[in-house]
């Protein structure tokens, strides 16, 4: 919009101030800066930066490009070779993008490629990730045990992604409580452990990170708890590790136990 990348999820709550430089290019320059050309300090490995195109693809990409090449801390493309960078930044959403990126030399940015993409000769240093919608690749959605063959369909596509230089990921991944999970409702504590009214964080309390504790869901505490009964409970969330390879789960504040896996997605 007027030249600009704008960061939203819904057209309704576009805002011009809120802009990829500003959001993310220009905020990760600083920190590669501090960290003496990384992102996280002692840590070497490149974030992968995934940026969703939502319209437009062609010129959104365009634009993208132009202001990438501000920026000497991004993974770079040139002539076959690619250049690891602190930051690597991946286009997904609008498919429309995959063409102008392919037909560049030099290039600043990578594609998030689809489960076609395995087994092509589109290459790594192209598609470095491919992604897929769970629901369009699965019928178990979390509710009792994850099929044989469908896990080990996952199984291969993981395997078969690994061994091409892929990260495989999946969105609307299954969000309903695990086969651990404590069941919901008076009952919901094991034997031993004490329960209260569950409260909420008051709004100064809160941040991006933390969540009350959903209705219906007892605030249990097991045998030998500090928190007391008073205490309100709110669950973080812990996003993927850049490096991909470890799964996002949720814990109970207060030093409690995982909470069950809940997340959109997931990367392998």
């Amino acid at each position: 919009m007027d030249g600009e990348l704008l960061v939203a999820h819904e057209p309704a709550t576009l805002d011009p101030a809120r802009t990829l430089a500003s959001l993310y290019l220009d905020p990760l320059a600083a920190l590669v800066r501090a960290a003496h050309g990384s992102v996280h300090p002692h840590h070497r490995a490149p974030l992968q930066l995934l940026v969703d195109l939502k319209a437009d693809g062609v010129a959104a990409y365009r634009e993208l490009d132009r202001q990438l090449r501000r920026h000497s801390y991004v993974t770079r493309y040139r002539h076959g070779r690619v250049r690891t960078g602190a930051v690597t930044v991946v286009i997904s959403g609008d498919r429309a993008a995959r063409a102008p990126m392919e037909a560049q030399e030099d290039r600043l940015a990578f594609y998030d490629g689809r489960l076609d993409d395995l087994g092509t000769p589109a290459p790594a240093t192209f598609a470095p990730l491919v992604s897929a919608n769970w629901t369009q690749s699965f019928d178990w959605l979390g509710a009792g045990p994850f099929p044989r063959a469908e896990r080990d369909r996952l199984r291969t596509l993981v395997a078969t992604a690994h061994r091409e230089g892929r990260r495989i990921r999946f969105w609307a991944t299954p969000d309903l409580p695990g086969p651990n999970a404590r069941p919901s409702g008076p009952s919901c504590s094991p034997p031993g452990w004490t329960t209260s009214t569950p409260t909420t964080w008051p709004d100064s309390k809160r941040s991006s990170a933390a969540v009350e504790e959903p209705p219906g869901r007892c605030n249990a505490r097991p045998p030998g708890s500090t928190r007391s009964a008073d205490t309100p409970v709110r669950r973080t969330a812990f996003p993927l590790r850049h490096t991909g390879r470890r799964m996002p789960q949720i814990r109970r504040g207060g030093g409690g136990w995982p909470w069950p896996f809940r997340s959109h997605w997931c990367c392998f």
